[in-house]
């Protein structure tokens, strides 16, 4: 069985407060999948009662304490009784880039798991699966545009769809330490609701859905800003960094023209 596993980007990503009770920051964002860019991901069954990883592709970590593949696995494995499982990952999205690929890995192990031994889970149980592995992986269960809050954990309904837009995303040639990122962001309440901003025509979004993330990093990354610019140049309608970076991504009508501006960095485009 080989599945392909997608990643996603933050249109809009606004920290709106810090509990006191546990430092956990609240967000507001919409998680918005990308099917364009993915890895593939193999998993049979083994003889042998346990987990055996492989990679190809991009690098990844395979310890079992870092690799997001085992820790399905294994989170799977404490909620039903299955057996033993190969999975074989080949890596294109790259790491460190604020586009989950990781947690996609762990979500499509997690059906991949369910279906290979016939465990019948619904939905919501694999969710809850999922939220022990990682907080974004429950989003990659359900595979769709979803507004997100909570510390991540509360979905409901995408006001927009971007269907037949075109995603370009750049990812520079360094990573951003999440640690690092929300350790500079300081938390504030929007004046109007990210809901209601996504409803306005994509052209106004350049002024009025922002990334809290971006201020911060940008500040210690000029690079990040030479991107954001020229994709605007470009003619992009809206551009944005994802999550807590490292990626850029511009949505346009078209597929923006890059020529070799982006040639010693990793770059893709594709439709949403």
């Amino acid at each position: 069985m080989i599945i392909k596993s997608g990643c996603k980007i933050n249109i809009g990503l606004d920290i709106t407060s810090r509990r006191e009770e546990d430092g956990y920051h609240l967000l507001h964002s919409l998680f918005y999948p990308v099917h364009s860019l993915f890895d593939f991901i193999e998993v049979v069954k083994s003889d042998v009662n346990s987990v055996i990883f492989s990679q190809s592709g991009i690098e990844v970590d395979c310890s079992s304490e870092n690799n997001l593949c085992i820790k399905a696995y294994r989170k799977f494995s404490e909620f039903h009784n299955i057996g033993g499982v190969k999975i074989h990952l080949h890596k294109n999205i790259p790491f460190g880039a604020g586009i989950g690929g990781g947690s996609s890995n762990a979500a499509v192990v997690i059906k991949m798991l369910n279906e290979l031994f016939v465990i019948g889970a619904s939905q919501d149980e694999l969710c809850k699966i999922g939220e022990k592995v990682g907080c974004d992986v429950p989003f990659f269960i359900y595979d769709e545009p979803l507004m997100v809050s909570g510390t991540g954990n509360i979905f409901s309904s995408s006001p927009v769809d971007l269907s037949g837009k075109f995603l370009t995303l750049i990812k520079p040639n360094f990573s951003v330490s999440t640690a690092e990122a929300y350790s500079l962001i300081k938390p504030n309440e929007p004046n109007i609701d990210l809901v209601d901003r996504l409803q306005m025509p994509i052209q106004s979004w350049k002024d009025i859905i922002l990334n809290d993330f971006e201020t911060p990093i940008f500040a210690l990354n000029s690079r990040m800003v030479d991107i954001k610019d020229t994709l605007y140049n470009l003619g992009a309608d809206y551009v944005s960094m994802s999550g807590s970076g490292s990626s850029i991504y511009a949505i346009s009508d078209k597929p923006l023209s890059l020529g070799n501006l982006f040639e010693n960095e990793f770059s893709h485009c594709g439709k949403l």
